[in-house]
Formats: structure tokens, C-alpha cells, sequence
């Protein structure tokens, strides 16, 4: 009886194998790297929106709380969303509470690394450092390419500027309108064309009586 003989494969078919296993394994590489990629991309967009929904959703119930918000333009050009709680209501000393002793959210963009900061102001002295130095500011969202603000009308938007909400207008609820844009980058680029952008907008009316800026 003969014995077979096994000759195994020849060095032509291991190298057939292997470059089939390399192209497999190269595919399924690129399969998962691009499953990847837009996974992040997806989570990046969501994330990107639930920011920006929270950023409004939180302002708009300062706003509700409110008795007069204003937009100010300060002496060193920076913009302020001040949002005022206790208008012309008397201190412990005795004194009315004015636009810059009242407690008072103010918002501020730092437009040049796009940070929106919250100061929560109960003294005159918290209100200078707003305006000021910022030593007291919080983060309150990042990735803030823009944010607006201004009065709804039945006519239209009107600008919301220090003098705030109109006190004496037959309007019994003014209406704030609120806009935010955000965008998160893709690339190593800062160039807002290279993320996802975002907005979102809200109006509000504070549910307070409307009390004059003075």
C-alpha cells in the first residue's frame, strides 16, 4: 500500500492568502473607522444641540423671573444682557434698588473665545466688576458664536437696547426674544465653516410687572 503524501500549500498560495486576509482586514479597518467618524459626528451635533437648548431654556427662565431686562453697550464696546429682579424696590437702607445696585443676572460674550460668562450680581459692587475687571465671571457655555436679543412685537422684533422693556407700554406682557448660535469644530481649523452650527431661539415675557430702568 502507498502512503499520500501531503504536500501542503505551495509559497504561490500562502502569498494569495495573505493578501486577501490584508485586503479583508483593510476593509473591515476602513469599515470601522468610518463608523466611527460619523458616530462622533452624530454625538458632536446632538451634544451641539442640547447645549444650545440649555443655554436658551436657562435664560429664558431668568427671564420669566424677571421685572426688566436690558441690552447695554459699555464704554469699552463690550455688550451686556442685563436681566433685573428688583427694580425700584427699597433696600434695607432705605434706598430704591437702581440699575446698578438691584440683583441682576448679567450675561457677556467674550466673542474672541467664544464663552458666554453669567455674573450674579446682589450689590453695586458686583456690578462694577461685571462691567469691569470680571473676576467674579462664570462659564456658561462655550463654542457661543453669537447671540442677539430684542423685543417681539405683533409687529415684528424691535431693538432691545438700556432703556429695557417699555413700563408704561398697554403691551401687558412684552415679549423677549432670544438668539443663539453655536458651532462646534471638526478640524484643527478655527474657522466656523469647519463644524456643525446650530441655533436656537426662544420668546419669553417675564411674568412680573414691567418696572422703569431708571
Amino acid at each position: 500500500m502507498k502512503e499520500k503524501k501531503n504536500a501542503g500549500f505551495t509559497l504561490v498560495e500562502l502569498l494569495v492568502a495573505m493578501l486577501m486576509s490584508l485586503i479583508l482586514i483593510t476593509g473591515v479597518g476602513q469599515f470601522m473607522a468610518a463608523s466611527t467618524n460619523n458616530y462622533q459626528a452624530v454625538d458632536k451635533q446632538v451634544n451641539l444641540q442640547m447645549e444650545a437648548q440649555s443655554v436658551i431654556n436657562s435664560i429664558s427662565d431668568m427671564v420669566l423671573e424677571a421685572n426688566n431686562v436690558a441690552f447695554v453697550t459699555a464704554s469699552d464696546g463690550e455688550k451686556y444682557f442685563i436681566i433685573y429682579y428688583n427694580l425700584g424696590e427699597k433696600s434695607s437702607t432705605g434706598g430704591v434698588m437702581d440699575k446698578t445696585t438691584a440683583k441682576q443676572n448679567i450675561i457677556w460674550l467674550d466673542s474672541s473665545e467664544h464663552k458666554l460668562y453669567l455674573f450674579t450680581c446682589n450689590s453695586k459692587d458686583d456690578y462694577n466688576d461685571a462691567m469691569g475687571p470680571k473676576a467674579n465671571k462664570m462659564l456658561f457655555a462655550e463654542g457661543v458664536h453669537n447671540i442677539q436679543y430684542a423685543i417681539a412685537t405683533a409687529t415684528g422684533n424691535t431693538t432691545l437696547n438700556a432703556k429695557g422693556l417699555d413700563a408704561s407700554a398697554t403691551q401687558s406682557a412684552p415679549m423677549v426674544k432670544i438668539d443663539v448660535e453655536l458651532w462646534s469644530k471638526v478640524t484643527s481649523n478655527s474657522k466656523k465653516e469647519d463644524g456643525y452650527i446650530y441655533k436656537a431661539s426662544d420668546t419669553v415675557a417675564p411674568r412680573n410687572e414691567i418696572v422703569a430702568i431708571p
